[in-house]
């Protein structure tokens, strides 16, 4: 996965966006130095995620230790998070590398675990981290909070696309592949961008200003969404089918 080029609206020379946080995380894992390839308060069923090996193992160890005991503050909730998914695209652009091949089956999966798990993560974001924040007297439209909540719909119309072209493959079109090889690549390219801004500006300011207290009100909201959605069972679910992509990509 090569490191996206950045967006138009995000580039330095075009707009500053991003800037009004302070940056931190500088030494995010989805820098300069790595490999280039709905937003909403609803979560949607998986789609397509019934075909998972049930002899396949569970969730790796690490993965529950960094998405359960841990990630202890919201933000290395989402942080981890962010490498889950991260990591299932990464694995599955190098597949693309690495063959003309394209596996349908895991790419379905694939979809199906980027739409469920994706709107999770970006609902405890926008919902539950933005209300937070707006209580702290952030408000929604300040730039940092708006750019978010963009690039999230950004990525869900890029994800729409992916899933159309992969579609597309059981068709008579000639153009069918390759673009669906361009609709993945686009897709990881805006991944990797919207989470490094995310790991320099978004991040930084929830740990900048929410105070102990409110973190911990994050977490309890966080628990309580998971639970109120499609709870524990469903969780532990994408977990496994994020091992089985890895695996199988």
């Amino acid at each position: 996965m090569a490191r996206a080029r950045g967006s138009e609206r995000f580039s330095t020379s075009n707009s500053q966006e991003w800037d009004s946080a302070k940056v931190g995380h500088s030494e995010s894992r989805y820098g300069p130095d790595q490999n280039e390839v709905s937003s909403g308060g609803t979560v949607p069923a998986a789609e397509n995620c019934n075909t998972m090996d049930p002899s396949a193992s569970g969730p790796d160890r690490s993965e529950r230790r960094r998405l359960r005991g841990g990630a202890t503050t919201p933000t290395a909730i989402l942080a981890a998070e962010h490498d889950l998914i991260f990591d299932v695209v990464q694995a599955l652009e190098a597949g693309l590398d690495r063959s003309a091949k394209i596996d349908r089956s895991v790419w379905e999966n694939a979809v199906g675990f980027l739409r469920s798990f994706g709107a999770q993560h970006h609902a405890k974001e926008n919902i539950v981290l933005l209300a937070a924040l707006e209580r702290r007297g952030i408000p929604a439209t300040e730039r940092t909070l708006r750019a978010m909540v963009e690039e999230h719909e950004e990525e869900a119309a890029l994800l729409d696309t992916l899933a159309q072209t992969l579609a597309e493959l059981a068709s008579e079109r000639s153009d069918a592949a390759v673009r669906f090889r361009q609709a993945a690549r686009a897709y990881a390219a805006h991944l990797r961008t919207h989470m490094e801004h995310e790991a320099r500006h978004l991040f930084p300011m929830a740990e900048r200003e929410l105070s102990a207290e409110d973190e911990r009100d994050v977490l309890h909201r966080f628990l309580l969404f998971r639970h109120a959605t499609d709870g524990e069972d469903e969780y532990e679910r994408l977990l496994a089918l994020a091992s089985q992509i890895r695996r199988q990509a």
